[in-house]
């Protein structure tokens, strides 16, 4: 696990948000065009359908109001 904790570690924050800006997770759940409201709709739907744990273990509202990313 050191050498994983390492490696990442090693990576400055941009590389990080530049990796997943260019690769957003689910990229092909729709095939609507990217950034539209069907797209995030498909996605969303699909996602929740493949992981329906995420909702109840992310207690989504506790965070009404608040700003997590920057």
């Amino acid at each position: 696990m050191d050498i994983v904790r390492k490696k990442f570690a090693a990576k400055d924050i941009s590389e990080v948000r530049d990796y997943w800006n260019n690769r957003p997770c689910n990229l092909r759940h729709s095939p609507q065009p990217v950034g539209t409201r069907g797209y995030f709709d498909e996605v969303e739907a699909r996602k929740y359908f493949v992981e329906p744990h995420i909702p109840i273990f992310a207690e989504f509202p506790r965070g009404k109001g608040k700003k997590f990313l920057k």
